[in-house]
């Protein structure tokens, strides 16, 4: 079973394809395909890497960030496909898929709003309350009330106090403009 399939706002079809090519538990480079991709690949884990040891502000860009944009000037949607396989299978670490988040509520590639929307509502389902946080930053940047629902429903289930007062303050600022 696809971790993509939904029935609320569509992934593309060009990732729920390939996710289910390469099986929910498969690797990023079951996921990608062709010498472009694995060129991708190879810079972006050597980015990730060295973002191991980069101190994270909010509100600062970051070497990393820096990294990102670049990539996704260089390699367009496929960087995208990647990071949401990266963040959906929490197959890094939670400090950097939080800086990831953040930049993408922030970021102005207007041509991967849907994408970019898509990941930072599903980010509130993560295990990982850093992570979730960090999502709830993105849909607050992104000033979209189409959020709105999914928040309501993370509200429901969030046990963490600071977050769930976090989820709450975003809602609010969401619902004023819807």
């Amino acid at each position: 079973m696809s971790l993509f399939r939904r029935t609320d706002t569509a992934v593309p079809s060009r990732i729920t394809s390939r996710w289910e090519d390469a099986g929910a538990a498969g690797t990023a480079i079951d996921f990608l395909s062709g010498q472009r991709s694995a060129d991708l690949y190879a810079e972006m884990s050597k980015f990730l890497e060295a973002a191991q040891t980069e101190n994270f502000e909010a509100g600062t860009e970051s070497e990393f960030s820096k990294n990102l944009a670049y990539s996704l000037e260089k390699y367009g949607f496929e960087v995208v496909d990647l990071l949401i396989f990266f963040i959906t299978a929490e197959n890094i670490k939670a400090e950097m898929a939080a800086e990831i988040l953040r930049w993408l509520g922030r970021a102005d590639f207007p041509e991967i709003y849907r994408e970019r929307l898509w990941l930072l509502e599903r980010s509130l389902k993560c295990s990982s309350a850093t992570v979730r946080d960090a999502g709830v930053l993105g849909l607050a940047s992104l000033d979209d009330p189409h959020a709105i629902p999914y928040l309501k429903r993370a509200l429901k289930k969030e046990k963490n106090l600071e977050l769930r007062q976090h989820m709450e303050r975003v809602l609010a600022q969401l619902e004023r403009l819807g």
